[in-house]
């Protein structure tokens, strides 16, 4: 049996509003995204099944998580992660730690420091910390790690150029001044650098924010189980009650 709830996050989600939700497109600088804001008690992730299955894709999370009860409002892949789809650095599901946090140097996204942690505790605050100021994982819900971060205190992260050439697909999450996970991506066909995917966050009201990963980024607003998306470790999803 899947235990995906903590007693107060139970709660909070059944007494929500049943909806379907749609991801708001907006353009900025000239880059057209997809947005979708949520409670962080809302938002769960999964990464392998309860025989221990790495899911991979999009449709087996969607089975996955159908097993709870609930159904998903969103779904897309999580960090960055390692050959045989092992997350980068640290991940925690329910409360459990996964793998430990990758403090290593090495090249590529996840490594230009500095990288980051989003996080759900307990008490279901979210947050996206700077690598080096995660310290306690005992009290946490849900966390991964990936890089680099996009956002911290407001500040763009140090190794970003507004005019870099680099434009490929983008998928992120922050935390909002009101305390609400923001997600976003590129739309398609859409692509943009990752000094513009920062402002992109800190227009939409985030002090912080963390990159997830990119080319084979997706995100799915009320999927479906014959949905397109696989290759993936770690994905995300907002989970809303079951229509009755």
């Amino acid at each position: 049996m899947i235990r995906l709830f903590t007693k107060t996050a139970w709660i909070l989600l059944c007494i929500m509003p049943l909806y379907d939700l749609h991801a708001e497109t907006i353009e900025f600088r000239g880059t057209k995204f997809r947005i979708a804001r949520a409670e962080p008690s809302q938002v769960f992730s999964c990464y392998k099944d309860d025989q221990g299955k790495i899911l991979h894709s999009l449709s087996a999370a969607v089975s996955h998580f159908e097993q709870t009860g609930h159904e998903i409002s969103l779904l897309t892949n999580g960090g960055i992660f390692e050959p045989g789809c092992i997350p980068s650095g640290l991940y925690i599901e329910n409360g459990v730690e996964i793998t430990s946090i990758n403090r290593s140097k090495g090249k590529g996204n996840f490594f230009l420091m500095p990288n980051g942690i989003f996080s759900i505790d307990q008490e279901e605050k979210a947050q996206v910390a700077k690598t080096e100021e995660f310290k306690n994982t005992a009290t946490i819900r849900l966390a991964i790690q990936s890089g680099p971060l996009l956002l911290h205190s407001g500040k763009t992260h140090p190794a970003f150029r507004e005019h870099s050439k680099s434009q490929l697909v983008r998928n992120g999450i922050g935390v909002d001044q009101e305390g609400k996970v923001v997600f976003a991506i590129t739309d398609k066909k859409q692509r943009c650098n990752l000094w513009t995917f920062a402002q992109l966050f800190k227009h939409l009201n985030c002090q912080n924010a963390l990159f997830l990963d990119g080319d084979l980024s997706r995100m799915v607003t009320n999927p479906t189980k014959d949905i397109r998306g696989q290759g993936f470790a770690t994905m995300l999803a907002i989970l809303a009650p079951r229509k009755p």
